[in-house]
C-alpha cells in the first residue's frame, strides 16, 4: 500500500496541542508500580512527573532515600546547553553554520570545517571526552586549545559520533563572541528567565572549565520548567524564551543521515529493538521504538534523569533520580509504553469534502515567475481547518514533488491531506513546465518538468525563483506564521528546492531534500563535484536523503527519508515505487 508521511522540519511544540476531540486524560494508576519498584531496586527516590496538554496531570515522588533534590543531570545538560545556544542564534550573536574557526583561531587545517551545528549534533568528527573536561583548574580555552589539537576521528559531517567534548568547543565560541563567561550566559538566557533558580554549570563554586555537555546540577521542579517551555513552543508564564522557529531547529534531526558510529543508546538495543538507530537534534535524541520511527525528543543522563516529549500523542515526562548503578533504563521504557497506550495518537478522518479542498489556490500573477513558453503555472494549496482564521499561527511547507506534473496524484499518495490536517500545516504544491518540445502551451496529460537551469543572473530565472516567489506569497497568506515556511523537494524537485535554497535561504526556515542530484556545497564531498552554491554555510538544509551509501545498502530500493513533523525529522517512510518517474528519473 503506498503510504508514507511527508517530512518537514520539526514544528514548534505548540502544535500538538491541537486536538479532534475531546480527551479526559486516562487512568496513570500503572506508572505508580513502576516507580516504586525503580526505587526499590535501584535503593534511590524517583520523582515522576507527566505532562499532558501542558498541564501537570500525574506525579510520583517516592520515599525512604533521603529525597532527590538537587543532583548532577548529567547529558540531560545538554538540552539546556542548546537551548543557550539557540537563544544566541536567534540574537544574531551566531549561527549555527559558522565554523568553529571563526571564533578560536587554533581550529584550522582537518578542523576548519567544523560547524557550530556539527558540536551541537555530534557530527564533528572529534573523539567524545578528554581528561580537561574534569579539571576544574583549567580554563576552559585551555581544555578546548587541548581539543583542537587532538586528531579527528572522523572527517567534519561524515559520522554521527556521541560524546562530550564538542559540547566544550561550543561553549567557548559562544564565551568568545559574547565576552562573558558560560554559566553567565546560561543563567541570563534560559536559568533566570525560567526562574530555575536551582540549576547551575558550576555546582562546587565558580570555575572558567564547567562541563558543558554533562556537568549542569539541578533539581525537577527546575528542569520541570524548562521542559514545560518546551512544550508550550518556548514561552513561559507570557514570556518568550524561544522562537517556535528557534525549537523546529533544535527538535529536527541535525545529523543529515549520516553514518552512526556510537551511540548513547547502543547499550538498549536489547531493551529496545532499534534503539541504537535513533537520530539526534541539537542538544537532544530523535528516539524511536522501531526501524528509527521517531516518538518523541529526549536528553536522558547516564545518573537517570530523563526528560522527554511526545509531541504527537502530546505528553511530556521527567523523571528525576540518583542512579549511579545505570539501571534505569529498562524503567524508562516502560514508563514510555504506559504513557503511548494512554495518550492514543487521535485519528484524522478525511472525507470528500476535505479532500476537495485540496483546490488550485491561484496561479502567477504579473511579475510572479516566468511562464516559459507560456506554459500554465498553478499552485494547489491545502488548508487545515486549523488554519483558516486570522489568528491562526501555522507553518506551511512547498512541496516539490518528484517529477513536476502531476499534484493531485502525488498530494494522494503522499496522504498531504491527512498530513496536513494532522500536523496543522500549509502545504501547497506546484506544477511544473510543458515539455520541451511540446510547444507553447501545456495539454492534458502531458508531462511537465522542473526548470533547473541555471541562468546566471537572467531576469527571468529557473524554478529556484518559483519556489523563493511562493514562499513570499505564503507569508502574506491569512493563517500562516511567515517565519515557518519550509521547503520539501523530492528527486528532481529535490534539485530545484536546492537552486530556492541557493538563491535566497533566509526565504526559508529550513527544508528537506530527499534523493537530489544536485550536491549542496555545504555537504562536502570533492571539489570537482558539481555544486549548486558558490559559498558554503548558512543553507537552512536540515536533512540529506537518500544518500549514495543508503541506497546501495538499500540494493535499489526506494530511498527512504525520516519524518514526523512533532518530533522533528524523525519517524521513517519510503518514497513509493511510482512516484519515482517522470522527466528528470535516470538522471542521477
Amino acid at each position: 500500500m503506498i503510504r508514507f508521511l511527508i517530512c518537514s522540519l520539526c514544528l514548534a511544540a505548540g502544535l500538538c496541542s491541537f486536538t479532534l476531540f475531546a480527551q479526559t486524560t486516562p487512568d496513570l494508576t500503572p506508572l505508580d508500580e513502576i516507580a516504586d519498584r525503580a526505587a526499590f531496586e535501584m535503593q534511590t527516590d524517583l520523582d515522576l512527573v507527566v505532562l499532558h496538554r501542558g498541564e501537570v496531570v500525574y506525579r510520583k515522588q517516592t520515599t525512604g532515600h533521603g529525597g532527590v533534590g538537587a543532583i548532577g543531570i548529567a547529558s540531560a545538560s545538554k538540552w539546556l546547553a542548546a537551548a543557550t545556544m539557540q537563544s544566541m542564534v536567534e540574537d544574531g550573536l551566531l549561527s549555527w553554520d559558522d565554523p568553529a574557526g571563526l571564533y578560536l583561531y587554533y581550529f584550522r587545517d582537518d578542523k576548519a570545517g567544523i560547524t557550530l551545528r556539527d558540536l551541537f549534533s555530534h557530527t564533528s568528527g572529534m573523539a567524545s571526552s578528554f581528561a580537561c573536561l574534569q579539571e576544574r583548574s583549567k580554563t576552559i580555552d585551555e581544555c578546548v586549545q587541548t581539543i583542537a589539537g587532538q586528531p579527528l576521528l572522523y572527517p567534519p559531517g561524515t559520522a554521527f559520533h556521541y560524546g562530550d567534548a564538542s559540547f566544550q568547543v561550543g561553549a567557548r565560541a559562544a564565551e568568545t563572541v559574547t565576552a562573558r563567561f558560560w554559566e553567565d550566559l546560561f543563567q541570563r538566557r534560559i536559568a533566570q528567565p525560567l526562574g530555575m533558580r536551582f540549576t547551575t554549570f558550576q555546582p562546587d563554586g565558580a570555575t572558567f572549565n564547567p562541563d558543558v555537555a554533562a556537568g549542569a546540577f539541578s533539581v525537577a521542579d527546575d528542569y520541570l520548567r524548562f521542559l514545560e517551555m518546551l512544550v508550550a513552543g518556548g514561552e513561559w508564564e507570557g514570556r518568550r524564551i524561544l522562537s517556535r522557529r528557534s525549537l523546529d531547529l533544535m527538535f529536527a534531526d541535525q545529523t543529515r543521515g549520516t553514518r552512526i558510529a556510537s551511540s548513547f543508546y547502543a547499550a538498549d538495543e536489547g531493551i529496545r529493538p532499534g534503539a541504537v538507530r535513533n537520530r539526534y537534534g541539537l542538544g537532544n535524541w530523535l528516539e524511536g521504538a522501531v526501524d528509527g520511527v521517531s516518538e518523541g525528543n529526549s536528553s536522558p543522563g547516564a545518573f537517570g534523569v530523563s526528560p522527554y516529549i511526545d509531541r504527537e500523542r502530546d505528553f511530556a515526562f521527567l523523571a528525576f533520580l540518583r542512579d549511579p548503578a545505570l539501571g534505569f533504563n529498562r524503567f524508562y521504557y516502560e514508563i514510555k509504553d504506559v504513557l503511548n497506550e494512554a495518550f492514543q495518537v487521535p485519528p484524522v478522518s478525511i472525507t470528500s469534502e476535505i479532500v476537495e479542498r485540496f483546490v488550485v489556490a491561484g496561479s502567477i500573477p504579473e511579475g510572479g515567475p516566468s511562464q516559459r513558453a507560456g506554459g500554465l503555472r498553478r499552485a494547489r494549496r491545502y488548508v487545515p481547518a486549523a488554519c483558516r482564521e486570522e489568528t491562526s499561527q501555522c507553518p506551511a511547507v512547498i512541496a516539490m514533488h518528484p517529477d513536476a506534473s502531476n499534484g493531485p496524484a502525488f498530494a494522494t499518495a503522499a496522504g498531504l491531506v491527512a498530513f496536513a490536517e494532522r500536523e496543522r500545516v500549509v502545504v501547497e504544491l506546484w506544477d511544473g513546465l510543458p515539455a520541451i518540445n511540446s510547444g507553447n502551451a501545456a495539454t492534458e496529460g502531458e508531462p511537465l518538468y522542473w526548470d533547473l537551469m541555471p541562468d546566471f543572473g537572467a531576469e527571468q530565472g529557473n524554478d529556484a525563483r518559483l519556489a523563493v516567489w511562493a514562499s513570499q506569497d505564503l507569508a502574506g497568506t491569512v493563517g500562516v506564521d511567515p517565519q515557518r515556511i519550509y521547503l520539501l523537494g523530492f528527486q528532481a524537485g529535490a534539485d530545484a528546492a536546492a537552486l530556492a535554497a541557493c538563491r535566497d535561504p533566509h526565504a526559508f526556515a529550513g527544508m528537506v531534500l530527499v534523493a537530489p542530484t544536485f550536491t549542496l556545497k555545504s555537504a562536502g564531498g570533492d571539489e570537482g563535484e558539481d555544486r549548486v552554491c558558490d559559498s558554503t554555510g548558512r543553507l537552512p538544509v536540515m536533512l540529506w536523503g537518500g544518500l549514495p551509501e543508503a541506497a546501495e545498502a538499500d540494493k535499489g530500493t526506494a530511498p527512504s527519508f525520516s519524518c514526523r513533523l512533532r518530533s522533528g525529522l524523525s519517524g521513517t517512510g519510503a518514497l513509493p515505487a511510482d512516484l519515482q518517474s517522470g522527466p528528470m528519473a535516470g538522471k542521477r
